[in-house]
């Protein structure tokens, strides 16, 4: 596996994860009322799950130009329409999980486990990995366009 295949394929994951580390080693508090960071995240979400079908509905209408040609000669389509399942996937997951948030107490623990608190690593989590999977599929787009 190349360099390029690693950091395209597992670097989303990673940095995600790493957003999530980052913000428990220093401990940085979550809004005290997220309502309004939810609802805006929930539209975000809603526009990355937006962009990314349109995005796959345009490489199907290209399937006669000769870049989609090199791209199935290759056997990159694939690779490139699960890389834009993983994106919508995740802004929708996002979503899910901005909707959830208005239902979390803050205050509920369960064997003073702070539900809360983990509520909010997943959604940094989603939140960071629906913004790097995004970011990958634009940065591949360009590519596309450049050879194009």
């Amino acid at each position: 596996m190349s360099l390029s295949v690693i950091k395209e394929d597992i670097a989303p994951y990673l940095l995600a994860l790493l957003c999530v580390v980052v913000w428990l080693l220093f401990k940085t508090p979550f809004p005290k009322n997220p309502d309004a960071l939810f609802g805006a995240t929930a539209t975000v979400a809603s526009v990355f799950a937006s962009f990314l079908g349109v995005s796959k509905a345009l490489i199907l209408s290209i399937k006669e130009t000769p870049t989609y040609k090199v791209l199935k000669k290759l056997n990159q389509t694939n690779r490139l329409f699960s890389f834009l399942k993983a994106g919508i996937w995740s802004a929708v997951v996002l979503a899910a999980l901005s909707i959830l948030g208005f239902f979390i107490s803050h205050e509920a623990s369960v064997y003073k486990i702070p539900w809360f608190t983990i509520f909010a690593g997943f959604y940094i989590f989603s939140s960071a990995l629906s913004l790097f999977l995004f970011g990958r599929v634009t940065n591949i787009f360009f590519k596309l366009l450049n050879q194009a």
